[in-house]
């Protein structure tokens, strides 16, 4: 059974969702929506995987034009970071630690959080060994859960009903 997450904005106007389910199940659709409704209504977003988002940070190792605050700065001070399918990254020390930066520097700043993802909490906590924990317990307290249920929906388009 797969975990799930998502919530609907609260009373505070704060999106904190996290989408979790088994693949296919459209939960890159509905986080892109609501970066779309947020964008609509004037709100900063931004929304990528851990992969570019990781990618990011390390051109600043060797780019002087931009440094690693000024990265990070923007994925804990816009209204809403996506993180869309966390798990599938390579995980290393620093993937871990710069991970767990990003999403407590969310929680810390009390700002939105949207991830998407086809793990448990479970795996989350058990792949980010070192700092799943922390991970785990940041997203259970900033988000809610929704369990994304049904066929594949990138296979019923195209095969139809069959």
């Amino acid at each position: 059974m797969r975990w799930r997450i998502a919530s609907i904005p609260r009373a505070t106007a704060r999106w904190d969702l996290s989408l979790c389910c088994s693949l296919h199940k459209a939960k890159t659709h509905l986080a892109a929506a609501i970066a779309i409704s947020l964008l609509e209504k004037k709100k900063s977003v931004v929304f990528g995987t851990v992969t570019p988002f990781l990618g990011q940070i390390r051109k600043t190792f060797d780019d002087d034009r931009e440094h690693e605050w000024d990265v990070m700065r923007r994925f804990s001070w816009c209204d809403l970071l996506i993180i869309d399918d966390l798990g599938k990254e390579k995980v290393s020390d620093w993937v871990q630690q710069t991970v767990y930066e990003i999403i407590n520097n969310r929680y810390v700043n009390n700002k939105s959080l949207v991830i998407t993802t086809n793990m448990s909490l479970g795996d989350i906590r058990e792949r980010y060994q070192e700092h799943g924990d922390a991970i785990v317990s940041r997203i259970l307290e900033m988000c809610r859960g929704v369990r994304l249920d049904g066929p594949d929906w990138r296979k019923k388009r195209v095969l139809g009903n069959a």
